[in-house]
């Protein structure tokens, strides 16, 4: 029997000691796209069948729909030039400021030079968004808490995110690796740039990978 992806129950636990922090309520979004040419180290959660394949089929184009919309930037709030912070190198970008190179595609995309990322952007429970390795460099990985925060947009939301520089990026939680508890871990949530500890690593969220150094 295969076995099917996590569902998108939420338990709530208590808030961190010291937080002074209600635990809050989560919204999940149950979505499963293609896969890129990256991969998950088990196999585990690449299957659907049966009525569960409907659901997540229905879910990946509520997705790709959800990131065809531009992000509302305010004008007010001044963004920092991308030419003295960001290099591009297709399918990847390096920020001088962290020291990082990101993936420009979420999880599931394909990068399409001149046009951007192409595909849906495939969610991972934590443990396989852990797992993922890009075939021939070891390097890429989840990015922790502060870093995935680094590339937030804040004088933009739905996406919370410079768009020339991560072009498709949909309004969604993305994993960190950064965890808040035995079953828990941190997210940034793309469509106000906030992070958020109290999700259940069960959960499918977006995954977008990163290295340290060019």
């Amino acid at each position: 029997m295969q076995p099917k992806w996590p569902t998108a129950g939420i338990e709530t636990p208590p808030p961190p000691p010291g937080s002074g922090t209600g635990a809050k309520s989560a919204k999940i979004v149950n979505r499963q796209g293609p896969t890129a040419l990256l991969r998950p180290t088990g196999t585990r959660h690449m299957r659907a069948h049966g009525r569960g394949a409907m659901t997540v089929a229905l879910g990946t184009t509520l997705l790709v729909q959800s990131s065809l919309a531009c992000a509302e930037c305010d004008p007010a709030k001044s963004a920092e030039p991308i030419a003295s912070r960001f290099e591009t190198h297709g399918d990847a970008v390096y920020d001088r400021n962290t020291n990082l190179t990101w993936m420009r595609c979420s999880y599931g995309q394909v990068w399409i030079e001149n046009g951007g990322c192409s595909g849906s952007v495939k969610l991972l429970d934590w443990d396989s968004a852990m797992g993922l390795r890009l075939p021939g460099n070891a390097a890429w990985r989840l990015p922790q808490k502060d870093e995935l925060g680094s590339i937030v947009a804040t004088n933009c939301k739905r996406p919370a995110i410079n768009e020339t520089l991560f072009p498709g990026t949909p309004s969604v939680q993305y994993w960190t690796s950064t965890t808040s508890g035995p079953s828990y871990a941190w997210v940034v949530f793309f469509r106000t740039g906030m992070s958020t500890w109290n999700f259940l690593r069960t959960t499918p969220f977006a995954v977008r990978l990163v290295r340290t150094g060019q």
